[in-house]
């Protein structure tokens, strides 16, 4: 395991050399620098070739993607079910029909990037219908749709483009896997520099998520960096992810649970957002898991008090709450809170059926709150969860 120190001088990390003879491929990533209290700290899990990235390894690897396959092909439960409603889906129809595709998207006070977020899912989707079936058809929708809007998309804008951009990671786990497991090559490709998906990632995706936010839109940021960073096989920007989520106290882990009692940073304001910060950080993990690297239980297991700590309460349980731990710049949004919020309660988010199935299955670890809530009547995990996260 590689231990990286960022030191106390703000040096920034441009990693982008532009020769006259490429395409262009200005440093509008870079630069990339610390951001945390100290200015210094060791950072745990980086890496120093891009050779030690594996592969697919964003959110799934081939290992899941086999147990998946081989669940649905031999009709094993959860699997046949699931994969019953999943492929009624229309994003997982090889029929579907494409969104108008932009140069210009935006999130925010105008809103232009739905299209291009539903577009993303249905090329998921399409992706692990192809690889359970085999089916040609499915493929070659799934690529249609990267490479469409990988060759289109320019400019990503908005006051909350950085939450677009996460938005949009469907396509890169699709990316991921038609090309690892697939031999995908991207429309674009060349060694002059890429003028399709992968350069767009690199051009419009990955700016908009550098410089990192507080609470949900800074784990949303690292979650994206991380994933961008895999399919680019980029260590620079890997490694910041990894400060980020380890060491900025407003937008990585630190930001968004208190290491001691689990409370969220955003529990006070309502449980629609404790939920989307939460499993926004259940899958950064799982993403670093597959890599090789434990986050799941970095910081004394603090993912795992989050999860425990929100799982209670929205089964309507008691907890303990401190009115004076809230994310930062909480008065942007009415905060800090005074008490822990009702809003939302109970409302639960498709993710817990993951949280449970890796905790018990893979960590062999016991999260009582958590299989209670996912046990709970009025919680039913949506197709594509149950398909692709059930063990």
């Amino acid at each position: 395991m590689t231990s990286f120190v960022f030191k106390k001088q703000t040096i920034p990390l441009l990693y982008s050399i532009t020769a006259a003879w490429l395409v262009p491929v200005s440093a509008q990533v870079g630069p990339f620098f610390p951001v945390h209290h100290s200015g210094a700290s060791d950072v745990k899990f980086t890496k120093t070739f891009n050779y030690e990235f594996k592969h697919p390894g964003i959110d799934f690897t081939h290992d899941d993607m086999e147990r998946v396959r081989e669940g649905v092909l031999q009709q094993q439960e959860p699997w046949k079910s699931a994969w019953e409603r999943f492929i009624a889906l229309p994003g997982a129809s090889s029929n579907y029909t494409m969104s108008e595709v932009m140069e210009e998207i935006s999130r925010g006070v105008v809103t232009t990037n739905r299209g291009f977020e539903r577009d993303g899912w249905a090329a998921l989707y399409n992706t692990i219908a192809w690889y359970i079936t085999r089916d040609q058809r499915h493929f070659d929708k799934a690529t249609s749709i990267i490479d469409a809007w990988g060759t289109t998309l320019k400019r990503f804008t908005g006051l909350d483009n950085s939450l677009g951009v996460h938005g949009g990671l469907a396509f890169v786990n699709a990316a991921e896997i038609l090309r690892s497991e697939g031999g995908w090559i991207e429309e674009g490709e060349s060694y002059r520099g890429s003028t399709g998906f992968s350069g767009m990632l690199y051009r419009v995706m990955a700016p908009a998520v550098v410089s990192i936010g507080q609470s949900n839109y800074g784990i949303a940021m690292v979650q994206s960096l991380m994933a961008i960073s895999i399919y680019l096989e980029d260590v620079v920007m890997w490694n910041y992810a990894m400060n980020e989520y380890q060491n900025n106290v407003c937008g990585g882990i630190k930001g968004l649970i208190n290491p001691q009692t689990g409370q969220s940073s955003e529990s006070g304001r309502d449980q629609g957002h404790v939920q989307f910060g939460l499993g926004i950080s259940l899958h950064a993990s799982l993403i670093a898991w597959n890599q090789g690297h434990d986050l799941f239980h970095f910081e004394n297991s603090t993912l795992r008090r989050g999860l425990e700590y929100s799982a209670k309460y929205n089964s309507n349980e008691t907890v303990p709450y401190d009115p004076r731990y809230a994310r930062c710049n909480s008065r942007l949004v009415a905060g800090p809170w005074p008490k822990i919020s009702e809003v939302g309660r109970g409302e639960l988010s498709t993710w817990w059926l993951a949280a449970r199935e890796f905790y018990n299955k893979v960590l062999r670890e016991h999260v009582p709150s958590v299989e209670r809530l996912a046990s709970l009547k009025n919680y039913s995990p949506d197709p594509f969860y149950e398909l692709m996260y059930s063990r």
